[in-house]
Parts: structure tokens; C-alpha cells; sequence
């Protein structure tokens, strides 16, 4: 009974976690959810993607750069967004993507994340946004 009941719970605790999904993998998100102006001088690349599964798969992932909106992602997508060569925070959370914001269950959950992204020049940074098997999100570099 112990295994069973062991069996059923990590069937449960897995089922919520994302799959993985490669960068080169990912489609690109569409261009009227893009809304950052790329960069043309001095600038880095910073690719967002996010994983798929059952997790959040009701919501949309809203990517801010500096607390500016950059892109809304789907699962399976990815965005590359060209910045101005320094430092920057990189921001990600959920939100409905719909018409009416802040009236669903995904405008209302506050699991932000936040990290500090840098480059120089000609460089390329990589990130994934998933969610763990306990329901959190994470935004974390990843390969290109």
C-alpha cells in the first residue's frame, strides 16, 4: 500500500512539472506578441524560451526587460530580443494575454521571477522559463 500510495503521489508531483524544450526547438513567438524594438548598435542577444507541459499551460509567460513588456510567450516558443550592451533585468511571469487583464487566475498569481543579465557587444545569452514539480517558476540560463 506504501508503494502505491508513493507511486501515486510522484506520478503527481512529476505531471506538473514542464518538459524540457530545446532553443533550437522552439518556434518563434508571433510577431504581434514581440513588442521590444530591437537594438541595432552595440547590442547582445538574449533568447527566451519557454518549456512546454501542463504546468501553466493556461497561461501566457510575459517577458519585461527592465520593467519594460518585451514579448508574451506561449509554450514551446522563444523570443530573441537584442539589447544595448550592460547590464539588465531580465523579468518573467504569467498573465492571461487576453483582452481582459487582471481578471483570470493567471493575472492574479504574483510567481515572478527576476534575474540580472549582462553582455557585451556581440554576445549571446540563453534562458529558460519552466516551472518545477512543486509549481515555481524558474528562469534560468540555459545552452544556446
Amino acid at each position: 500500500m506504501r508503494i502505491f500510495a508513493l507511486t501515486i503521489i510522484l506520478a503527481l508531483v512529476t505531471a506538473c512539472a514542464t518538459n524540457t524544450t530545446a532553443p533550437s526547438q522552439a518556434i518563434s513567438a508571433q510577431p504581434h506578441r514581440i513588442y521590444w524594438e530591437n537594438a541595432t548598435q552595440d547590442s547582445f542577444a538574449i533568447k527566451i524560451t519557454r518549456d512546454t507541459g501542463q504546468m501553466g499551460s493556461l497561461c501566457m509567460t510575459r517577458i519585461a526587460l527592465n520593467e519594460k513588456t518585451a514579448a508574451d510567450l506561449n509554450q514551446g516558443e522563444s523570443v530573441v530580443l537584442k539589447v544595448p550592451a550592460g547590464q539588465h533585468i531580465l523579468s518573467a511571469w504569467q498573465v492571461s494575454g487576453g483582452s481582459s487583464p487582471g481578471k483570470t487566475f493567471c493575472d492574479g498569481n504574483p510567481m515572478r521571477q527576476d534575474v540580472t543579465v549582462s553582455g557585451n557587444s556581440g554576445d549571446s545569452v540563453a534562458y529558460r522559463y519552466s516551472y518545477s514539480g512543486s509549481g515555481y517558476p524558474t528562469l534560468t540560463v540555459t545552452a544556446f
